[in-house]
């Protein structure tokens, strides 16, 4: 596999899974991890790709400029912007406030 074919896969796992592990695109691929971080280093230039760092991190696809929050940073984020609820006032934080509301209820 040429490493256009592999950075090509690389996007098609992140579109389909969302989610994935350094070890899980470097085991998926048959390549190593220090290859995946140079592909994700060239594919990040055209591609939306977040990276989550800690025990539970990775690349998340960001597709639309968007970036999906799993239930624990959704709450996270929720539960900080409360802190400021009262002092803030703006339209957008507001909205956004709401939003965030309803997702963590909703998961509740």
């Amino acid at each position: 596999m040429t490493f256009c074919e592999r950075r090509e896969r690389i996007q098609q796992i992140l579109r389909r899974k969302g989610h994935v592990t350094c070890g899980e695109l470097a085991e998926c691929l048959g390549v190593s991890k220090n290859t995946v971080l140079h592909d994700i280093d060239a594919i990040t230039m055209i591609f939306p790709i977040a990276s989550e760092y800690g025990r539970y991190g990775g690349y998340l696809y960001c597709g639309n400029g968007v970036a999906e929050l799993n239930a624990s940073q959704t709450k996270y984020i929720y539960e900080f912007m409360c802190r400021y609820a009262g002092e803030v006032k703006d339209d957008m934080f507001n909205k956004i406030l709401e939003v965030l509301r309803r997702a963590v209820t909703r998961g509740a």
